[in-house]
């Protein structure tokens, strides 16, 4: 029997499936590359074993039974990084995100307003003043470490999802979820305890 991986409920996105970035990290971190492009195919189920099966050209998929719930790939990453964005002005941004009553998945992993930051990421962006970008402001609990203190690439990835999600599409436009998502964790290191902003540009017309 090869690998599998099993998704935690503590990792759930919508209440019956994975938060996808969680699970594309899952798979990135089975590629042998430092950039990865991963797609969901089908909502990631929670609690039970998926197997993980190596592909040609150093692709991974990974497979409930016979169904491919996701897939992965080394890739090239082209990104212009926006001017940060200052503390108090992520603070400022967060506190006008139009999600948080009432948001498609209160519970969701990675912005779910109900979450505990203990157990969970709970980024929740709103708009910055007189800028096409998103912000929030993110402490990392340890328990997302290494034995550095660094936020571990797996909930890198994870921490990309919801930003870039919130980011790309109308929240008043009603629920969605993470389709493709492409990463390079190794970019900037993130410490736990310390106070990050945390940011995505916003998709403009």
């Amino acid at each position: 029997m090869g690998e599998q991986v099993k998704i935690e409920r503590r990792f759930n996105g919508p209440p019956d499936s994975g938060q996808g970035g969680y699970v594309c990290g899952l798979v990135a971190e089975r590629i042998d590359a430092p950039v990865a492009t991963v797609s969901l195919r089908r909502p990631p189920p929670l609690e039970r074993p998926l197997d993980v099966h190596p592909r040609l050209e150093g692709a991974v998929a990974l497979l409930d039974g016979e169904e491919v719930v996701a897939d992965g790939a080394p890739a090239v990453l082209e990104l212009e990084v926006p001017e940060t964005v200052s503390l108090a002005a992520a603070e400022t941004a967060s506190a006008g995100n139009p999600w948080i009553t009432p948001h498609p998945f209160p519970t969701c992993f990675g912005c779910g307003p109900e979450r505990d930051a203990k157990n969970a990421l709970r980024l929740i962006l709103g708009r910055v003043a007189g800028r096409d970008v998103m912000a929030d402001t993110w402490v990392p609990d340890a328990s997302l470490t290494d034995e550095r203190g660094h936020v571990t690439p797996l909930f890198v990835w994870s921490a990309l999802d919801c930003p870039t999600g919130a980011a790309a599409i109308d929240p008043r436009s009603g629920p969605h979820v993470l389709a493709r998502l492409t990463a390079d964790p190794s970019r900037a290191p993130v410490v736990a305890g310390e106070v990050w902003a945390s940011g995505a540009v916003r998709r403009v017309g």
